[in-house]
């Protein structure tokens, strides 16, 4: 295994290589099972990648831009996103706990099934982009923009959205206890809930439901 890991590690090395000598740019490759540490993808642009159970460690991704790239049961730990743009991907499975995405953009994504608790969104963008079944309990999203987004059974537990407007945002199906928002809800007003989350709302403001 550490033979065939080193080999698959050699492979992205080379990639990686070859775009900071050229014109720094990844498109139409795909990375399975890689497993590197320490690497500086900063300021490249991988477009039509595939990365499909691979694990990142202390990487930097920052600057980095994302086209129509799949994120497929990948494991990503104390790696930093900030400021990277995501155009038309995919992610699937893929756990980022903890990682750094501050002032990162999202448009015309899909989350599926993703782990992100403790991550950090802070300003950041998230358009046209949809989460189902995904874990953020705990993240950062606070002065981010929404914009046409869907949230299908997102754990939001614990959530900073302190200056983050849900207005039309479903939270419906979510979890939402102990969220954190102004002490006027305004970030809540316009958005979806349902009868028992507003009875959990109703706490923030001080109410007791019987």
């Amino acid at each position: 295994m550490m033979e065939q890991a080193g080999k698959q590690e050699k492979r992205l090395t080379k990639f990686l290589s070859e775009a900071r000598e050229s014109d720094e740019r990844i498109s139409s490759a795909a990375f399975l099972g890689e497993e590197v540490e320490n690497f500086d993808f900063t300021d490249l642009e991988c477009s039509h990648v595939i990365f499909d159970g691979c694990q990142f460690t202390n990487c930097a991704f920052t600057g980095t831009a994302f086209y129509q790239t799949l994120l497929r049961g990948c494991s990503f730990s104390g790696c930093c996103f900030g400021s990277t743009y995501w155009k038309e991907c995919q992610f699937r499975d893929t756990k980022a706990d903890g990682c750094d995405f501050r002032k990162s953009r999202l448009k015309s994504c899909t989350l599926n099934g993703c782990f992100l608790r403790y991550a950090n969104f802070f300003e950041g963008v998230w358009e046209k982009t949809d989460l189902t079944d995904c874990n953020l309990r705990e993240a950062v999203l606070s002065a981010m923009r929404f914009s046409k987004i869907r949230l299908e059974r997102v754990d939001v537990s614990q959530v900073d959205f302190f200056q983050t407007m849900l207005k039309n945002v479903d939270l419906s199906t979510c979890s939402i206890e102990g969220i954190t928002v102004s002490e006027s809800l305004r970030e809540l007003r316009g958005s979806t809930i349902d009868a028992a989350q507003a009875a959990v709302l109703a706490k923030l403001m001080g109410v007791q439901v019987i």
